[in-house]
């Protein structure tokens, strides 16, 4: 008898633990896919990271956004102290209605880093960003 109770907690255990690990999983997966927000804004940053800035700005930029800055822009601003973009980690993520907004810390190739703030504006359906706020640590 004690031998069936011990393998029936051994299974009930087995199958908690599979339960949970293939729950968080599921949930790690869907995530992002359900988060439009933030795969906009991993674009936005790779197109930095890899220097494909144009093409970003044609794609993920709202009008608003393109009228007051350029690709050349953007590049001068990244390049200013010898820096270029090497890694991104989002923190928190908040949906107002039609704004959405990422905060996150960002690693340049020199070492430094510095918090980012995007904003991003959901226009017809899409997610674009729509600005960027370089928070100098202090």
């Amino acid at each position: 008898m004690n031998e069936d109770v011990l393998l029936f907690f051994c299974i009930f255990i087995g199958l908690l633990i599979f339960g949970g690990g293939l729950f968080g999983f599921l949930f790690w997966a869907t995530s992002k896919a359900l988060n439009p927000i933030e795969a906009v804004a991993d674009k936005f940053m790779n197109a930095l990271k890899d220097e494909t800035i144009e093409q970003a700005y044609d794609t993920l930029l709202t009008k608003r956004f393109r009228d007051l800055t350029s690709p050349g822009a953007i590049s001068k601003q990244l390049r200013s102290h010898g820096r270029w973009i090497e890694q991104w980690r989002w923190g928190r993520v908040e949906t107002v209605g039609v704004d959405g907004f990422l905060n996150g810390q960002v690693t340049f190739t020199n070492g430094e880093s510095k918090q980012l703030r995007l904003a991003l504006s959901q226009i017809d359906n899409r997610w674009l960003v729509d600005d960027i706020d370089w928070i100098d640590k202090g």
